[in-house]
């Protein structure tokens, strides 16, 4: 459960960290409203981010030999998923769409590398306890 709430933490300090620079980027910069688009885009991968987590630390500790296995399906199953949503986003041609897959690339690049270092430092974590 610590483990849990520490993952929270980490996500909750990602998303105020690049919430502001989002916002002034595309407000300021490209004069383009942040509306509940861009929100649903943080919160999406905050509970993708963590739901991968969730999965992965079970595999690891239920089966060890499963770990890739669950790591492969994982992330095909976030990436197909956040595809589906990028392309009804972008196909609902709704007013700077272009801006939003870009902007919605970013953060998918983003949070995956945030969550692939945090599953490779619980497989160290474990390793080490073993």
């Amino acid at each position: 459960m610590k483990n849990h709430l520490k993952i929270i933490f980490k996500l909750g300090i990602l998303c105020v960290v690049l919430l502001p620079i989002n916002y002034y980027v595309l407000e300021e910069l490209f004069n383009i409203e942040f509306t509940g688009l861009y929100y649903f885009s943080f919160a999406y991968y905050f509970i993708m981010v963590f739901a991968v987590h969730l999965v992965m630390s079970k595999a690891l500790k239920n089966r060890p030999q499963n770990y890739i296995v669950a790591f492969m399906a994982s992330m095909g199953i976030k990436m197909f998923l956040s595809l589906i949503i990028l392309v009804i986003i972008l196909y609902a041609e709704i007013e700077s769409s272009k801006i939003f897959g870009v902007n919605y690339l970013l953060l998918y690049m983003i949070f995956s590398a945030f969550s692939i270092m945090e599953m490779l430092k619980a497989q160290k974590t474990f390793q080490e306890t073993k």
